[in-house]
C-alpha cells in the first residue's frame, strides 16, 4: 500500500496514515511532499504483527524526484508489537518512508501515521 499527499489539500497540519504488509525488499510506503513545512514533521511507525519484526528507514530529498536521498534515519529494526515516534526538523522537499521484513519470508504488518506543519 502506498500513502501520499494530495498536493491540492491544505498545507498547514498535513496528516496521513498508511498500513499494510511488508515484503522482503524495501518498498516506499509513504511519499510525503513537505516543502511548506519547516520543523515539526512527525512520523509514528508501528509494527503491529504478533511475531514478525520489520526494518524501516526514512529518506529526505532536497529536491523532489532527485536520485540523491539523505538518509534521515538509517535502517532500524522495529520489534513486533512496538512503535517508534520520529521527528524530522530539517527542511526537505520530500520525505519517503520505506519498510521491509526483518527476516526473509516472514512478512510483518505496519501502520505509519504522519503530520507536519503544526
Amino acid at each position: 500500500m502506498n500513502g501520499s499527499f494530495d498536493r491540492s489539500a491544505r498545507l498547514e497540519g498535513e496528516a496521513g496514515s498508511v498500513s499494510g504488509v511488508t515484503t522482503d525488499a524495501y518498498v516506499t510506503i509513504v511519499t510525503w511532499p513537505c516543502r511548506p513545512f519547516g520543523v515539526g514533521k512527525n512520523i509514528l511507525i508501528a509494527c503491529d504483527h504478533a511475531s514478525n519484526d520489520l526494518d524501516y528507514k526514512i529518506l529526505g530529498y532536497v529536491k523532489s524526484g532527485s536520485a540523491l536521498p539523505v538518509e534521515v534515519f538509517s535502517e532500524t529494526t522495529l520489534t513486533h508489537g512496538t512503535q517508534q515516534p520520529l521527528s524530522v526538523d530539517e527542511r526537505y522537499d520530500e520525505i519517503k518512508v520505506q519498510v521491509k521484513s526483518s527476516s526473509a519470508g516472514n512478512a510483518s504488518s505496519y501502520q505509519v501515521d504522519y503530520v507536519g506543519g503544526l
